[in-house]
C-alpha cells in the first residue's frame, strides 16, 4: 500500500505532560501562525492516543473530498521497554477509515 502523506510531525515525550516536536513537515509554504496551529492540533491528537496508550487513526474534520478522500491523522506511539517515549503523527488521505487503519498497521 502506498500512502501519500500530506503533513507530518514527530514528537518526543520528555515528561508525562510535555510533548516537543522534533520536526514538522508541510508540503507548502505556510505562515508561522499556520504552523503553530498545525502543531497545536497534532499535540491535541497525540495526547488522546497517549491517554489511551494506543496508536490511533483520527479523521480530520472538514477535510472530506469525494475525489481525493478524507484526511486522517495516523498516530503511532514509540515504546521502549513497554513505556511510551514518543510518537509520530502523519496526515494522509484515504477513502475509508479501514484504509487508514490498514496504513497505520503497516507503520506499527
Amino acid at each position: 500500500m502506498n500512502v501519500c502523506v500530506v503533513e507530518t510531525t514527530a514528537a518526543i515525550l520528555l515528561r508525562k505532560t510535555k510533548l516537543t516536536a522534533l520536526v514538522h513537515v508541510r508540503p507548502e509554504a505556510c505562515t508561522s501562525e499556520m504552523r503553530a496551529a498545525a502543531l497545536g492540533a497534532f499535540d491535541e491528537i497525540v495526547r488522546v492516543c497517549l491517554q489511551h496508550q494506543r496508536d490511533g487513526t483520527i479523521e480530520v474534520t472538514q477535510s472530506r473530498d469525494e475525489e481525493r478522500g478524507t484526511q486522517y491523522c495516523l498516530v503511532t506511539l514509540a515504546r521502549r521497554e513497554g513505556r511510551v517515549i514518543g510518537a509520530g503523527a502523519f496526515i494522509a488521505r484515504f477513502h475509508t477509515s479501514e484504509a487508514a487503519k490498514d496504513a497505520l498497521r503497516q507503520l506499527s
